[in-house]
């Protein structure tokens, strides 16, 4: 299950109009645009805490209005070289490894 359907349960929302409510608010501040039956989720680059690993899945994931289903998930929020992102104990899909001659690498986990 993905982060943002854990928080919709943990939440209590189901409806179409308490996810937007719950999404738009603090402390997620995501931006939910709407077309037919389907709703949209987008962080906000200002406003939003990339802190959270909702905020961080929020980018332009897409789902279905009635069932909360997932219908087309993009990458998680990636950052940029030089952009500051949160430490490492708050990404977990990166591990800290020690190489022979001591110097520190990122390693992606599989």
């Amino acid at each position: 299950m993905t982060h943002i359907l854990e928080a919709f349960k943990a939440a209590g929302v189901r409806s179409f109009p308490e996810v937007k409510a719950f999404c738009e608010g603090a402390p997620l501040w995501l931006r939910v645009t709407e077309h037919e039956g389907l709703y949209a989720l987008r962080y906000m680059k200002h406003e939003s805490d990339f802190r959270s690993q909702v905020v961080r899945q929020s980018r332009g994931i897409v789902l279905e209005k009635e069932t909360n289903r997932i219908v087309s998930w993009a990458f998680n929020k990636f950052y940029e070289y030089g952009e500051s992102g949160p430490s490492y104990g708050e990404r977990p899909n990166l591990r800290l490894s020690l190489d022979v001659s001591k110097h520190f690498s990122i390693q992606r986990k599989y």
